[in-house]
């Protein structure tokens, strides 16, 4: 058991080190969320508004109002890096199983003692759990770093950072519900992901053309002799964040346009059960039996496939 933990681990740090764009790009971006925020507050605010006069609105604010900017911090700063994760992620697993075999590592990896399925599936634990791990931790000390800043140029205006500030950041709520948000909307998305990797794992040259040209040929063939459009529709429905997920897409708008009137995630103002609407919706489960196929044909692809 400790070996197989141990390989695990080891074939996830293998992923890191080889791939510094996990943390490069999440860092760059937290850096220019930092800028832009200090701009704001040491010339834009004294300049268009004053300390004191946004430290009075400030005050005249309710306490549910300053509750719910505490909580939406998490949720609102994790946004860009939802979609720059979507284009890391997507040209990771692009190059994943296509890299080795260009540069001809592949040989040395197949020569150690890991096989072919531990290794397909540390791609996987890269992109859902080592790289989400990097930047939520990014976007948690950057939420810590903005509270705290934001509290310090409250007393500067001359009010108190504990009670406007610092006592209505919500780590927990803010944390949990980001992380569930983005996990929801990952499992819709892995079938999308598990085709990527198989291009991956087929692809000689130009994984990105294996990648896109099959569906689009099947759409331009069906457009063609039944001039209908189901497999793009299918296509696209998928690529939109639960677009194809009927009755599901209309329910969590709804949720969200209560849950910005909530005090805070995690009470009343957001269902949670929501998500269980997804859970039941037949396109939901197709996707994720489409996905481990397309795992499973890059563990073959990878197992037999002549590289010598």
């Amino acid at each position: 058991m400790n070996a197989h933990v141990n390989t695990a681990i080891a074939l996830l740090k293998r992923e890191t080190w080889e791939h510094r764009s996990f943390w490069i790009v999440p860092t760059v971006i937290a850096g220019l969320m930092l800028f832009f925020f200090l701009y704001a507050m040491i010339y834009a605010m004294p300049h268009e508004i004053g300390y004191d006069l946004w430290v009075d609105r400030m005050s005249t604010s309710d306490h549910e109002a300053l509750e719910r900017i505490g909580t939406y911090l998490i949720p609102g700063l994790a946004a860009p890096f939802f979609m720059m994760m979507v284009f890391v992620s997507s040209f990771y697993l692009l190059d994943a199983l296509y890299s080795e075999r260009r540069d001809r590592s592949i040989l040395f990896w197949k020569s150690l003692p890991v096989n072919d399925t531990a290794t397909v599936f540390s791609k996987w634990g890269a992109v859902l759990v080592v790289f989400p791990a990097i930047v939520f931790a990014i976007v948690v000390l950057l939420s810590l770093l903005m509270t705290l800043l934001t509290g310090l140029f409250v007393i500067f205006g001359g009010g108190n950072a504990w009670t406007l500030v610092w006592q209505h950041y919500s780590l927990f709520d803010g944390l949990g519900a980001a992380l569930t948000l983005f996990y929801v909307e990952t499992l819709w998305y892995l079938p999308v992901m598990g085709w990527l990797l198989l291009a991956s794992a087929w692809a000689k040259k130009a994984p990105f053309l294996w990648a896109a040209l099959p569906p689009v040929g099947i759409a331009v063939l069906e457009k063609m002799f039944l001039d209908s459009d189901h497999f793009l529709d299918l296509v696209g429905g998928r690529l939109a964040p639960f677009g194809g997920a009927h009755g599901f897409e209309g329910r969590i708008e709804e949720e969200l346009e209560l849950f910005g009137d909530s005090v805070s995630l995690g009470t009343a103002g957001f269902d949670y059960s929501v998500f269980g609407d997804l859970f039941t919706t037949a396109g939901f489960w197709y996707g994720l039996l489409f996905a481990a196929a397309c795992t499973a044909g890059a563990i073959w692809l990878r197992r037999y496939r002549d590289e010598s």
